[in-house]
């Protein structure tokens, strides 16, 4: 089993809004031991029709893959799109998530509703009007395929103006043709057979709306428990990030990576993490609370007990333990959030929409119980069940009713701290008890924010923005995997109720290097290939890793036959395919920039380049003056330096003649 994203081909016909400055019917391969040939066996031109995929392998089956903690391999892909700016690497993704989009849009896991703006009625009509005007561009001019490899058959998705087909073929029988496959990717349960993409990308100018259009937003405003196949991260309004948001959610996915994943405290090269400081956000607006107050009427919540809640805590813990008494302001809050939280799951996640319009009137009316006392035991039945990140809070607020193994404060100031190593024996102990599930539910509540400390005093914010960046880029990744993993463990609901889950993850960074010291770029391969590993995913079985990068350090890390070069061709300013045989993979990073492809000229500044070669002209007519020779003095590269000074005593001499 394995999977590969192969290549991307923008068809003839492709309108050039969508095309940019690609080349219509060029094929754009990712994996270059894969040669896609037309009807005569031969590689495809602009205009031929592909029909086959022919494999000749050079790069090692097991390059990447990485063998988990509990023994199992993971199937790992790694290539590469480089390329200086403008010659068309975001093109290529964008073309992908477009198509992304199409399929999704066509299986109707995309709700305008979710995403138009309804402010006003004249924002909501305007904004609805430019995604009438994208669908209506998409179903005239957009023309794409999309190949890929998965577990052992080829597969081309087919982009035809708003309408999609799968094609496929085997990987096992030489020469096999593609044929319109069985899996058409019009179902739900079609999608297990597809593949799930997590984009990165911190770049400030990215997917922006404003530009791109309206169907991009559809890929942000989404609470769909992961059934659309992409996710990109950071969050973005109109192409805003908003860094206070970011950097809280961080700190939450963080914490459930450092008490899920041992290995994970290592985090910071500089020091190990020592503990964790919690407090209660302040800066949130809550929906449970009103004016600061509880939201709920005493009635309401003693009704939504009975119900509800102390059901649900029998059913997940058994007859061993009691609900407990609500004696404190936290425990207040805490179920008057779970409260909250119930009930608006039902109108946020697919899984559980058979109960939203139950819910339909408390939303409106908090003292309304009765909608939901016919309906309370099915659907506490099947919180029960699940066991994804939609009822991860759910679990999380119910753990620590149960117990409170962080030791928060029980009176109204809401801040404490604790040790990782305190907490983790407490999970350890726990793990003992049948009813325990996983680490990731035992997390503090979720209204409480965290402060990561480490062993020499400095806290997480502490860290240098580089540092940061590093940390964020990667443990997103792994947050979005674990969450994709969790999905995966509900096999029999998932069918019940038609949930897509993925085994198969594509992972794109772009421009993964932003804010990276040299030393980062040069470990970020290595370092995202053993967080997966201590991650001990069991049900993601493959993984394809592309960078869409300017870094030589990352490069060096992938073989040439697995990157796509890019350039300008001069003549029609059009992206064009460089066609290199010099080996990347274990390369000298000097070599890398030497020959030209990353820089024209030498490997040196342009202002240094200019400033010698005057010097250079200087020496020859004799006229250096005290600043010239203090400007030989400055130059760093010894050889360079060396060479310029017999220069100029050569010259000296012939100048005494």
């Amino acid at each position: 089993m394995s999977f590969k994203l192969i290549a991307i081909r923008p068809v003839p016909g492709i309108d050039a809004k969508f095309l940019k400055n690609l080349v219509a019917g060029e094929v754009y391969n990712l994996c270059n031991d894969y040669i896609l040939n037309n009807e005569q066996g031969k590689p495809v031109g602009y205009d031929g029709n592909i029909i086959s995929v022919q494999y000749k392998q050079t790069v090692p089956e097991n390059l990447y893959s990485i063998k988990k903690i509990d023994g199992d391999i993971i199937n790992i892909n790694v290539s590469a799109i480089v390329g200086k700016n403008g010659a068309g690497k975001s093109s290529l993704i964008d073309l992908l998530l477009l198509s992304i989009f199409v399929v999704s849009n066509n299986l109707e896991l995309v709700d305008p509703d979710n995403f138009i703006e309804h402010d006003s009625k004249n924002e909501e009509k305007y904004e609805l009007n430019r995604y009438k005007k994208d669908i209506v561009e998409i179903e005239n001019g957009l023309k794409v395929e999309i190949y890929y490899l998965l577990n052992e058959k080829y597969y081309k998705l087919v982009i035809n103006k708003g309408k999609h087909y799968l094609e496929s073929a085997s990987s096992q029988e030489r020469n096999d043709v593609f044929r319109k496959d069985k899996l058409s990717l019009k179902k739900y349960t079609e999608l297990n057979n597809f593949f799930y993409s997590v984009i990165v990308n911190y770049s400030f100018y990215a997917f922006n709306s404003n530009y791109s259009g309206i169907w991009l937003k559809s890929f942000f405003h989404k609470n769909d428990g992961y059934q659309m196949p992409v996710v990109i991260n950071p969050f973005r309004n109109e192409g805003k990030i908003d860094v206070n948001i970011e950097t809280l959610l961080t700190r939450s996915r963080l914490l459930s990576n450092i008490l899920s994943i041992p290995s994970y405290k290592n985090i910071n090269y500089k020091s190990t993490i020592e503990g964790i400081e919690l407090s209660f956000d302040q800066n949130k607006e809550y929906k449970f609370l009103s004016n600061g107050e509880l939201r709920f009427t005493p009635t309401y919540i003693e009704k939504f007990r009975g119900l509800i809640l102390k059901p649900l805590f029998e059913l997940m813990f058994g007859s061993a333990f009691k609900y407990p008494e609500i004696n404190t302001p936290l425990k207040e809050l805490a179920e008057v959030y779970l409260i909250n939280k119930l009930i608006t799951i039902p109108s946020r996640y697919i899984a559980f929409e058979d109960f939203d319009k139950k819910f339909a009137k408390v939303k409106e009316r908090p003292d309304n119980y009765e909608l939901i006392q016919s309906n309370a035991k099915s659907y506490v039945n099947e919180l029960n069940e699940d066991r994804s990140h939609i009822t991860l809070k759910v679990r999380q607020t119910l753990n620590f009713l149960r117990e409170d193994i962080y030791n928060l404060p029980t009176g109204n100031n809401l801040q404490g701290k604790f040790e990782i190593s305190s907490v983790v024996r407490k999970l350890n102990g726990l793990k003992r008890n049948e009813w325990f599930t996983e680490l990731i539910d035992y997390l503090p509540p979720p209204f409480f924010v965290s402060k990561i400390k480490f062993t020499d005093g400095s806290y997480f914010d502490d860290l240098s923005s580089g540092e940061k960046q590093k940390i964020y880029s990667l443990n997103s990744v792994i947050y979005h995997l674990r969450n994709l993993e969790s999905i995966n463990k509900n096999r029999r609901r998932n069918i019940e109720k038609h949930v897509s889950s993925y085994q198969s993850v594509n992972l794109i960074f772009d421009e993964v290097e932003l804010y990276y010291h040299p030393q980062y770029q040069k470990e970020t391969v290595s370092s995202l290939l053993n967080l997966i590993r201590i991650s001990n995913l069991k049900y993601i079985k493959n993984i394809n890793i592309l960078f869409l990068t300017h870094s030589p350090f990352i490069l060096s890390d992938i073989p040439i036959q697995n990157t796509t070069l890019l350039t300008i061709d001069k003549k029609t300013g059009k992206s064009k395919l460089v066609k290199k045989k010099k080996q990347s993979f274990g390369a000298n990073i000097h070599d890398l920039l030497s020959d030209n492809f990353f820089l024209t000229g030498t490997l040196i500044g342009n202002l240094a380049d200019r400033r010698i070669t005057q010097l250079i002209e200087k020496i020859k007519t004799s006229k250096v003056s005290k600043d010239d020779k203090l400007m030989l003095k400055l130059i760093g590269d010894t050889f360079l330096k060396t060479s310029i000074e017999q220069f100029k005593k050569i010259n000296d001499k012939d100048s005494n003649k």
